[in-house]
Order: structure tokens, then sequence, then C-alpha cells
């Protein structure tokens, strides 16, 4: 399983607002998130809905995550936390994230609910739009991780995963995040932080979309620290 830094991370979205950890996923989780979809694309087929195939309704599936992935999950929410809540105290917000995965899932999520761990999409030719953010129970955890299933250039063509920020003086800022197969991408949710030269915090909005897909199939997985929206 990759080495994860939390300094290399808060380092880099200090500096540029998301982080990328380069070759994070094995081939054979790849390989089996793939062959997931296709199973599902298939099964759409057959069922004869072909809404699934069509330019505006790109292929989402929810589903549990490999051990391999599950480990890794829970060891991200352990690195990405006390980003998180440094964040939530410089923008000024009370609120609090449970140091460890486990509590934070006993805290905040009902006792009967069993919350999907990964999040599946496949965008075609004509395909794009904006990344769902993620919720659980009260909280909404302003981090999200996001891996790349296909190779730009080779697999598909367009299909860019872009962050927009948007400050308080109307500034707009686009910012593509340079993602490629079996990396994963940490990119914030609907805010951060923005540090200032004189000292000075003020709040950043955010929002990443994926650009449209120009040619080819753009596989993605989403690692859910909660239930989907």
């Amino acid at each position: 399983m990759v080495e994860l830094s939390a300094e290399t991370i808060n380092d880099h979205i200090d500096a540029h607002g998301y982080a990328v950890v380069r070759d994070s996923l094995s081939d054979n989780a790849m390989r089996g998130f793939v062959d997931l979809l296709d199973d599902h694309s298939q099964d759409a087929v057959l069922a004869g809905n072909a809404a699934i195939e069509a330019e505006t309704a790109p292929l989402t599936v929810a589903c549990d995550a490999p051990t391999e992935l599950e480990a890794l999950r829970r060891e991200l929410y352990g690195v990405l936390a006390p980003i998180a809540n440094r964040w939530m105290e410089q923008m000024g917000f009370d609120v609090w994230y449970a140091g460890s995965f486990e509590e934070f899932l006993r805290l905040n999520v009902p006792s009967h609910h069993h919350p999907f761990r990964a999040r599946l999409s496949r965008l075609r030719p004509g395909q794009g739009g904006l990344l769902q953010a993620q919720v659980n129970g009260a909280l909404t955890f302003p981090l999200q991780v996001v891996a790349l299933l296909s190779q730009p250039s080779e697999h598909f063509e367009g299909g860019s995963l872009v962050q927009f920020e948007q400050g308080s003086d109307g500034s707009l800022t686009e910012k593509i995040v340079p993602i490629q197969r079996g990396d994963l991408a940490v990119v914030p949710v609907w805010t951060r932080p923005r540090l200032h030269s004189d000292g000075r915090i003020s709040r950043l909005m955010v929002k990443r979309l994926v650009k449209r897909v120009d040619a080819g199939v753009r596989d993605s997985v989403e690692l859910l620290f909660s239930a989907p929206r």
C-alpha cells in the first residue's frame, strides 16, 4: 500500500488548494473497479436502460471497497482529519472531526446505517459535471478523495479534474488538478482557508468539476468517508 506523508499532503494543500498522491492504487484494485463498471454497464444494456448509455446519464456505482482500499481509506482519514480541524478553526467554524475514522463513524452515523465505501464513475464522450458532495449524519467532511482508473490521453481525451476557487473580493481562479491513472487527488468539498501574505485568513468558496470527455472512456473512483448524498 502507498506510504502516505501527512506533512507532504498538508504542505501541498496549503500551497495549491489540493494534493495529489502518486501511484496510490494497485493494478489489481483498479482492474476490479473497472470490471464492476463493465458489469453494471452491461446489465443496464441487457435491461434496456438506454439512459445509462446516453450522454446525459453517466454511469455511477456505489460499492464497498476491497480490503486494500478500506485500509487506505481509514489511513487517509487519519491524515486528513487534522487538516480539516485546522481549516475549521482558521475559518471560524465551530466544528470538530474525530481523530480516528472509527470514532468519526461512531459519533456521526446512525448505528443502523451502513454507508458505501466507494463510488465509481464512468464518463463517455459528451459527459462531465460537478463532483458530488458527501454527507454523513450532521457533518460533511471538508475534503474529498478521488482517483483515476483510466490514463489521460491514452484511454480518454478531455475530462480534466478542475477546481474553481472564488474569493470574497470576487476573484475567480481555475486550477487543473494534474491527476494520472492510479493517483489520488485530495480536494476541498465546498470551502478552504486562504492565507494572505499579511497574515490574514479569508475563505475561498470551492467547486470541483470534471470537464467534458471528448473521446474514449474516463473511469474514476471516490473513496467515501461517509455516505453519498
